[in-house]
């Protein structure tokens, strides 16, 4: 059962093996999958890949940056994505109806989300941005055999 609410979507993408230097390779690319989306605000973990990238896509798609330490870390254990999990619902609720543009610290979303969501997205490469949309439900969109957003 649905909500009355719009869900959110929220585009889950892991920056931790985006160095500095190659950032604006990757904003190249996911500026190109997300031209045509309305993008509310980028949600991102404070490490120096995420931050530029973050910072980039938000001037791109002229939207704000929101810089969350709690999205900062590396292999996340069932502590980090009880975290993970707040944060996103969190995205979720202050951005229904909306897109929001997540960047974690983690080198590939798929374990994080995989605790999360129950069902699997790996299968990822690091620079994969996995689509969820969120209402009372938490739905994987996009995955290993799904289109990309």
């Amino acid at each position: 059962m649905s909500s009355l609410q719009c869900p959110a979507t929220l585009l889950v993408a892991a920056c931790g093996a985006v160095a500095e230097a190659s950032a604006a390779e990757v904003v190249r690319d996911w500026y190109a999958q997300l031209a045509h989306r309305r993008v509310a605000s980028v949600w991102s973990a404070p490490s120096a890949g995420a931050r530029a990238v973050a910072r980039d896509l938000s001037v791109r798609l002229g939207c704000p940056v929101q810089l969350r330490p709690d999205l900062d870390d590396g292999v996340p254990g069932q502590g980090a994505a009880s975290t993970l999990r707040e944060v996103l619902q969190e995205a979720a609720d202050l951005h229904r109806g909306e897109t929001v543009l997540v960047l974690l610290g983690a080198a590939t979303p798929g374990d994080a989300l995989e605790r999360i969501v129950g069902g699997t997205s790996r299968g990822h490469r690091d620079t994969d941005l996995v689509e969820l949309e969120v209402d009372e439900e938490w739905r994987v969109v996009t995955g290993p055999d799904r289109p990309s957003p």
